[in-house]
């Protein structure tokens, strides 16, 4: 190779090799908030981790409107609903206002969720347990850490590699001049 097309191959891959460091060192910081905060999160439960199937009664007729958001219109049912649950052997009555996409008919079985510790606390709306999140967070983490090394180690052992995502890295930036 001629010395200027040597010189510009190794100032790409020290570019690269530089941006990936970059990359991991940021990418570190994220990944461990993540595990982090899952790992704080991990066993908890949302309020409402009990359910049971109900017959919905209606108190009122639904009520229909329309909304428009982003440009698109839905038809919105506002219902006033009742349902009597039992969770061992006390009785419980849900009374709600509820507004949906969706038109309950009179005597619709669906899922009430509640409060395990003081059951006459329900909804009818599902709760994302953040337990759940908290695995995936810590998941996603451990799985962030090993690529985002694990990718930066590749590019620092191979020269080509680095040259190349230099060279990608080095095009993004210069587009991205353009674009201001």
């Amino acid at each position: 190779m001629t010395d200027w097309k040597e010189a510009g191959y190794s100032g790409l891959a020290a570019y690269g090799k530089f941006k990936a460091v970059m990359g991991a060192i940021v990418g570190t910081v994220i990944f461990l908030l993540l595990i982090v905060f899952g790992f704080k999160y991990l066993g908890k439960t949302t309020k409402y981790s009990a359910s049971t199937n109900v017959t919905l009664a209606m108190t009122e007729g639904c009520t229909q409107t329309t909304e428009t958001k982003d440009g698109n219109t839905r038809t919105v049912y506002t219902c006033m609903v009742s349902a009597e649950y039992t969770v061992g052997s006390d009785t419980f009555t849900y009374n709600d206002t509820i507004s949906s996409g969706t038109k309950y008919a009179n005597g619709s079985n669906v899922t009430l969720y509640y409060d395990p510790k003081n059951p006459g606390d329900a909804t009818l709306k599902y709760h994302i347990n953040p337990g759940t999140l908290a695995l995936a967070g810590v998941i996603i983490g451990f799985l962030g850490l090993f690529g985002t090394w694990g990718y930066t180690y590749f590019v620092l052992k191979n020269k080509e590699i680095a040259a190349v995502t230099g060279g990608v890295h080095l095009a993004g930036d210069i587009v991205g001049a353009f674009k201001r």
